[in-house]
């Protein structure tokens, strides 16, 4: 398992600068059972994480980048949290949140504890999706290897992710769905399934115990259950392009933002 690690990202459909946000991020992490040690006014982090002032300020300004990207990080247990600022194509823009540990730092008895500071965060700065996965798993389901830019180059492009909140990239290990798309009349029979839990503004759907287990046959074969389960035509897949039904949303926020 060397070089994997957990992702755990979560989408909002509003930028991150509204008022108040900053400071709601800064005391969740703040009054977490793992309190931050630094962050970055630029890299490598360098900033002690008790700069509340310098957090909130350097928070701002990334907001207003196209992209823009705010590292957060942990000494015990060890790992890494970034806010993200992305300008996607087409012009559309989304926010994200993203944290990642090894799994054997951050694993086996303390994965609640993941979600503790997720689910936190999702119900208090008002997230729309997020999921969690091994990297490993999300390469699989959204990553083209061997795009051709030039005569001379290949490289990996990421073929889902930047287009949200137009569609759902794939169903993983750990999946967080808000209400506009419970609203929207995705999975109807969600709060049914097993593995759920109900949270201020949405749900949490767990695939599997384990985020070891993706390539399991049993994981892959409950994957597509769950998909038909839910909707399949909510779902990007490399397979299947992009799904029929989208959430419509108002991105002139993020362009406003992305234009100053």
């Amino acid at each position: 398992m060397d070089g994997d690690f957990i992702e755990f990202t979560l989408f909002t459909k509003t930028p991150l600068v509204e008022t108040g946000k900053a400071e709601r991020l800064y005391d969740i992490l703040d009054h977490w059972r793992f309190r931050p040690s630094k962050f970055n006014e630029v890299e490598p982090i360098c900033k002690d994480w008790k700069d509340r002032h310098q957090f909130l300020q350097q928070f701002h300004v990334n907001c207003n980048e196209s992209f823009g990207t705010l590292l957060i990080k942990w000494t015990k247990p060890t790992f890494n949290a970034m806010v993200m600022w992305r300008k996607g194509p087409r012009a559309k823009s989304h926010c994200l949140s993203f944290f990642q540990a090894k799994p054997q730092d951050f694993g086996g008895e303390q994965v609640p504890y993941l979600f503790e500071i997720a689910d936190q965060l999702f119900e208090q700065l008002d997230f729309d999706y997020g999921f969690a996965c091994l990297n490993a798993e999300y390469y699989h389901s959204n990553i083209y290897t061997d795009v051709q830019i030039d005569e001379r180059t290949i490289q990996p492009v990421q073929v889902v992710g930047m287009e949200w909140p137009d569609c759902i990239p794939g169903l993983y290990w750990c999946n967080y769905f808000g209400n506009a798309y419970l609203e929207q009349g995705f999975g109807r029979r969600i709060a049914d399934l097993p593995n759920t839990t109900k949270l201020a503004n949405g749900i949490r759907l767990m695939r599997s115990d384990s985020a070891l287990d993706w390539e399991s046959p049993e994981d892959r074969e409950r994957t597509q259950s769950l998909m038909d389960t839910l909707g399949r035509d909510w779902f990007f897949t490399k397979e299947t392009g992009m799904p029929d039904k989208a959430l419509k949303t108002n991105k002139s926020l993020f362009l406003k933002r992305s234009s100053q």
